[in-house]
């Protein structure tokens, strides 16, 4: 079976990273929304990069949910 064929375990990481990083939500959503979006290193996900400096990097999957807070 390939990998590529078994879910992903969702789990709490990008909201660890976010308070770890000290980003508000407005900041992630902020990024969400305006930043430029370029398909990730794996297929099926998505960084997004900030519009602003104190904004943060994230990475998605192809749904929008955010996997990690860079």
């Amino acid at each position: 079976v390939a990998t590529t064929a078994v879910p992903a375990m969702l789990t709490n990481h990008a909201e660890e990273r976010s308070s770890e990083r000290k980003y508000t939500a407005y900041q992630i959503k902020h990024t969400l929304k305006y930043g430029r979006a370029e398909e990730g290193n794996l297929p099926g996900t998505y960084v997004h990069y900030p519009c602003h400096e104190c904004h943060p990097k994230l990475v998605t999957d192809a749904e929008g949910t955010v996997i990690t807070v860079i």
